[in-house]
């Protein structure tokens, strides 16, 4: 039988955790000050018990950020509990686990043998409940060999009366910057620019003085060397033959530049899939993901952004998806990118449940025109002299429906070509139908990106051929049925 499982964690009182590599019943080990709880919807025994505390909740939810892809967020609205979760309400001996095995007991999934004997009573009291919980919810229709992981995030007390607590719940914020900061020329913090890809006549960064009075730039990550696969120009003229690189993405001159300097060369991270394995890496995302790029577009597409404007990195990262028609979101410890017209597993419905007696088929308003516009820089030499001419540049596509409204996007590319493709294929998205549909809960829970293949034979007096996409997920587990909406094929 599906189970909706929460592990809350609350830092205000002590309970037992072990930090250490060692047997838990041991007495040197460090202790950490926090109360672990497991609860549920319904009492669940397996290696742990999961007492039924859990009144209400507002059910975990994907959203995908625009039609075109981009972060599938996972959202909780709120959660009601029972005061005996604050109370110390648990029978003897299913509280307390001692761990027998030779692991850090933090990592719970790692556990293969619990004592439930050695501890009368559990957990301690918590009173008045806390301000705020932190809030893991798991899924299995087995045992807990099954678990997975559906939500992650804050519980921030809303109130509680003689029955029972509230809490908004808040998904996990990622609030890491893309551009990282550093000292300027004049003594600000400022960010530092980054190249994606290839970028032309960029305009550089300058820093402090070196140690030799040699003014220093940086070069906003170009891979490769100077001369070769980078070069510095001075309103517009080539000075490569004046350049020193440092060796740590910066560079000096040995003459004073008398106008703009810039770069044209190609970022270290020249492709969505780098992106992506860049933002996944160390703890760029809060903490390192496993990332790989099997669902993602072969070959990656290309970027080309001079990005000197500050992001979080989550943002940036849905931007330039978005564009390139992938959607990408966080499962565990999983960072799982898929391209819009890939598939994420694909499942075949059969009418025998009443599937399709609510399904609803909807059309957005359509969209007459879409746009986008860029800064071209070339050196040019004029009566004026020379410089780096900054020129305007736009690219649209026109759809069938020319009362429907306009649209514009940020382009992440510089070649017009390039630019017009992804606006063809964008403007493909924003005109599809949008397929609402709702599926028993089995122990295969639908994911962003899954194709749904299935036979509609309950609205129509022919049937219809339907291929859809799951872009937003709504795991009602209390009542055991899964949301799904997404772009679709009618036939």
């Amino acid at each position: 039988m599906p189970q909706s499982l929460l592990e809350i964690k609350t830092d205000e009182s002590a309970a037992w955790i072990d930090s250490a590599a060692v047997i838990f019943k041991d007495s040197a080990v460090k202790w950490d000050s926090f109360t672990l709880q497991n609860i549920a919807l319904e009492d669940f025994a397996d290696r742990k018990y999961w007492a039924d505390n859990v009144i209400s909740y507002t059910p975990p939810q994907f959203h995908i950020a625009t039609p075109t892809g981009g972060f599938c967020r996972m959202d909780f609205g709120d959660i009601e509990l029972r005061l005996e979760s604050f109370l110390g309400r648990v029978e003897a001996g299913v509280a307390i686990w001692t761990d027998t095995a030779d692991v850090s007991w933090a990592n719970r999934t790692d556990e293969v043998d619990w004592n439930t004997e050695e501890i009368a009573y559990g957990h301690p009291s918590t009173w008045p409940p806390a301000k705020e919980i932190h809030v893991k919810q798991y899924f299995t229709d087995t045992d807990e060999s099954g678990i997975v992981i559906l939500f992650e995030g804050v519980g921030y007390r809303a109130g509680f009366d003689s029955r029972s607590a509230r809490y908004e719940l808040y998904g996990k914020r990622y609030t890491q910057q893309f551009l990282s900061t550093v000292t300027d020329y004049n003594s600000d913090t400022v960010p530092i620019p980054r190249a994606l890809g290839a970028v032309t006549y960029a305009k550089l960064l300058r820093l402090p003085d070196d140690g030799s009075s040699r003014p220093t730039y940086h070069n906003g990550y170009v891979a490769g060397s100077n001369g070769t696969n980078w070069s510095v120009f001075d309103d517009g003229v080539n000075i490569d033959a004046n350049v020193v690189d440092n060796g740590d993405d910066t560079f000096s001159l040995t003459a004073s530049p008398v106008g703009e300097v810039t770069i044209s060369g190609t970022g270290a991270i020249e492709t969505l899939s780098e992106l992506y394995s860049w933002a996944s890496a160390a703890s760029r995302l809060s903490l390192p993901y496993a990332y790989s790029a099997t669902l993602e577009d072969s070959p990656s597409p290309s970027i080309s952004r001079w990005v000197s404007s500050q992001f979080l990195i989550i943002d940036i990262l849905s931007q330039i998806s978005a564009y390139f028609r992938h959607l990408f979101y966080v499962s565990g410890a999983n960072l799982i990118a898929v391209a819009m017209g890939n598939t994420n597993g694909t499942r075949t419905l059969i009418d025998g449940y009443d599937f399709f007696r609510d399904t609803r088929y909807e059309d957005p308003a359509p969209t007459s025109i879409i746009r986008s516009s860029w800064t071209q820089r070339s050196a040019v030499e004029e009566t004026i002299g020379k410089y780096v001419k900054d020129e305007t540049v736009e690219e649209t596509q026109e759809s069938d429906y020319p009362y429907g409204s306009e649209d514009s996007v940020t382009p992440q590319q510089y070649v017009r070509s390039d630019v017009s493709t992804s606006l063809t294929a964008l403007l493909a998205y924003k005109l599809k139908t949008q397929v609402h549909l709702s599926i028993p809960v089995s122990d295969n829970l639908p994911v962003p990106g899954e194709q749904i293949i299935y036979t509609d034979t309950d609205n129509y007096e022919q049937y219809l051929y339907v291929t859809m996409f799951c872009r937003n997920i709504r795991y009602d587990l209390e009542n055991d049925t899964v949301e799904i909406s997404g772009d679709g094929v009618l036939t």
